[in-house]
């Protein structure tokens, strides 16, 4: 199945000092292994604060600019 529109990958993890690389790289990997574009988008905020990152990519998504959303873990 080919997908012509690109996927988003969003990352988040909920403090400053915690990292994402595993999320991202996981992610990433399932992406080019499958030679599937893709955007990364990337955040660190907790669930109590607004999430910038998200609120932009939620209305891209609900623009039809990107085939599907991938996360790590809901």
């Amino acid at each position: 199945m080919k997908i012509n529109k690109p996927i988003a990958i969003y990352v988040r993890v909920s403090k400053e000092e915690q990292s994402n690389d595993n999320q991202k790289q996981l992610l990433l990997y399932y992406a080019k292994q499958r030679g599937i574009k893709y955007k990364l988008f990337q955040e660190k905020q907790s669930t109590l604060k607004r999430r910038p990152v998200k609120e932009k990519l939620m209305k891209q998504l609900l623009s039809g600019k990107y085939s599907k959303l991938v996360v790590y873990r809901i």
